[in-house]
């Protein structure tokens, strides 16, 4: 009875596409690029002019001094390191392209993909609430209402004495 029900289990179950091992680390290191980028985007248009400059212009310089590093490293280097370091390149290249990736096991793929899932869907829903708010319950809405009412008034008293303020004491 057990050998059956294992049995039918396994065969209407549906093979999945099957994830290199680096799979979710690569997804979360693409998300945290996306969100510096996004905080880096927002910090550059509150940034004063001068400095988002001399920033590019910072990034740029260090840039071309690492491509002039380089291409002083490459001049002064002899013709067998040169070779030689051709030839690394080559195998590196060939066994990043050669090399079978490494299957994730299925447990950890399943498991891991349905939390991934529904944290994208609370991320949706909160999302959602954000765009379009629940309404106020009654009660909140009724005192929300007096306190923003009670505040009108304080700051109206306050501009009143502010244009008249009242008669300094005469005892003093």
């Amino acid at each position: 009875e057990i050998e059956a029900s294992r049995a039918r289990v396994v065969n209407d179950k549906t093979p999945d596409e099957v994830l290199p091992v680096d799979y979710f680390q690569k997804l979360g290191e693409a998300e945290l690029a996306a969100k510096a980028k996004a905080q880096f985007d927002n910090a550059s248009k509150e940034m004063p002019i001068g400095i988002r400059y001399f920033t590019a212009k910072g990034k740029e310089d260090k840039a071309r001094a690492l491509a002039k590093q380089q291409s002083l490293s490459n001049e002064t280097m002899s013709a067998a390191t040169r070779h030689f370091q051709k030839i690394d390149d080559e195998k590196e290249a060939n066994s990043l392209q050669d090399r079978p990736k490494e299957a994730m096991p299925a447990a950890i793929q399943k498991f891991t993909l349905a939390e991934y899932a529904a944290r994208d869907k609370k991320k949706a829903e909160i999302r959602e609430m954000h765009d379009n708010p629940p309404e106020m319950a009654v009660g909140t809405a009724y005192f929300t209402k007096m306190m923003n009412d009670r505040a009108a008034e304080k700051k109206a008293d306050i501009e009143r004495l502010k244009a008249n303020p009242p008669p300094a004491s005469a005892a003093g």
